[in-house]
């Protein structure tokens, strides 16, 4: 069985799915996958009039698996292809509403547990606890739905946060075979276990937002028996990540203030202020060349936004009570914010970029390898170029000149290189002429600024 996450919610980003079409075909695309690969293991069914009766797959064993992991692929795969359906279902109700929708919609995710629970027992024997735990996020976050789904707050706020207390330790502590990033761990605790964690806490009335720490609450009361494997596995690997530290619950001196640019802003709570001493605490233990050391920090950045995002919000309700002065704060507060998260994300960008240059410098590598490195190149620099534009539109960053000069070079520089290693792409490609004329448009790019093949003191200090 390949990694879970990677085989799943990787295909998927890959793919930039959006639509409910997209999802249409990407059902269509696991269908025929899992039809070749019952036929690779001979488990497939032709008598379709008496499929019930002779179907093979649920009667899939841990034998099976321990004889050929692709057994575990075909329920994996089956899952998959229910979530896929309920996504695509989630996004037609999205345009018009149907009960019959929502009740089928239930019905995918309920289907998706069952066989969840039957390849948990099938891979009983799985001695890679980094490939079970991969499978117990996802398993995770397809229960979280199904309690969203059915109103259940308390038990979703639960499988949320084992889901991430997962995908935080994967992401420190998991080494993955080459051709698979630890990326995809981040990406899925900002825009799947996050936003339902917020929701669900909002919807049960809970008003602590530090989502690290609500996680390892709820894990410490587990409330789904199957998921607990989990957390017995992460326990004994690295305790921090599932009990709540001392230094977590101390009381020290807080901050009452901060300071960004010429502006600086007053702190309105004191679990804002906790928030940020961690953030700027933890982002001092950052590697700059070591990508693994920035997860904690754009972790506890991102923590600290969603505390300030509800506090905003719960004052708005309030907005008679408030002045002009406490108003502008709170902007000032979330500039603060984003632009540490997001200059943060860009370092760790670049160090991960940096480090797929290595490829580059071995003696033999294939073609297939170097085509790979460079489009891995590319969507890192990428990510670079698309937080650079997030600064850019944070309010109050336009009023500066300086920073919006040092923020328009690194722009360019980026986008330069990005076309040098597109270049680069079709060179290892034997496609010479289009070659060129990417290298010409990238010194084009370089010649709109001074000096930039060797950034500037200005740019030099943005980044540290």
């Amino acid at each position: 069985m390949e990694y879970p996450l990677s085989s799943t919610y990787g295909a998927r980003s890959a793919l930039f799915l959006q639509s409910a079409d997209d999802y249409h075909r990407h059902r269509h695309r696991i269908n025929k996958k899992l039809k070749h690969l019952r036929r690779s293991l001979n488990i497939q069914t032709k008598d379709s009039k008496h499929y019930a009766e002779k179907e093979k797959i649920s009667s899939i064993s841990s034998e099976n698996y321990a004889m050929d992991s692709k057994f575990g692929e075909v329920i994996l795969l089956q899952i998959e292809r229910d979530l896929i359906y309920a996504e695509e279902t989630r996004l037609l109700l999205n345009v018009r509403s149907s009960k019959a929708k929502e009740k089928f919609l239930i019905s995918k995710y309920k289907k998706s547990i069952v066989n969840a629970k039957k390849l948990l027992k099938v891979t009983t024997e799985e001695r890679d606890t980094d490939r079970v735990l991969e499978l117990l996020a996802y398993i995770a976050i397809i229960e979280g739905y199904l309690k969203v789904s059915r109103k259940k707050w308390s038990v979703a706020i639960n499988a949320f946060s084992v889901a991430r207390i997962i995908l935080q330790f994967l992401y420190q502590h998991e080494k993955l075979p080459e051709g698979l990033t630890k990326e995809l761990y981040l990406d899925l605790i900002d825009n799947i276990v996050d936003p339902a964690l917020s929701l669900s806490l909002s919807q049960a009335s809970i008003k602590q937002a530090n989502l690290l720490l609500v996680s390892k609450n709820a894990v410490s009361e587990n409330k789904i028996d199957y998921l607990q494997k989990a957390i017995d596995i992460i326990s004994r690997r690295d305790p921090s990540f599932v009990k709540v530290s001392s230094s977590e619950n101390a009381s020290e001196k807080l901050i009452d203030s901060i300071k960004w640019l010429n502006y600086e802003a007053q702190l309105s709570s004191d679990e804002l202020a906790k928030s940020i001493m961690k953030c700027n605490k933890e982002e001092a233990k950052v590697k700059e060349n070591d990508p693994s050391t920035y997860d904690v920090s754009l972790i506890n950045w991102q923590d600290a936004i969603t505390i300030h995002t509800q506090e905003m919000e719960r004052s708005n309700n309030d907005a008679d009570a408030e002045d002009d002065d406490e108003n502008q704060d709170k902007y000032i507060i979330s500039t603060y914010l984003n632009y540490n998260y997001l200059l943060l994300r860009i370092r760790r960008d670049i160090a991960l970029y940096e480090n797929l240059q290595a490829t580059y410098k071995k003696k033999t590598v294939s073609r297939t390898t170097l085509l790979e490195t460079a489009r891995d190149s590319l969507k890192m620099l990428q990510n670079v170029i698309k937080s650079i534009e997030e600064i850019k539109e944070l309010p109050g960053v336009a009023n500066d000149d300086d920073l919006n000069e040092s923020l328009d070079k690194l722009d360019v520089y980026f986008q330069s290189l990005k076309l040098y290693k597109l270049a680069q792409a079709y060179l290892i490609s034997n496609k010479y002429k289009e070659s060129l004329a990417l290298l010409n448009e990238s010194h084009k790019q370089l010649s709109k600024i001074d000096s930039i093949l060797q950034i500037d003191s200005s740019v030099d200090d943005l980044l540290k």
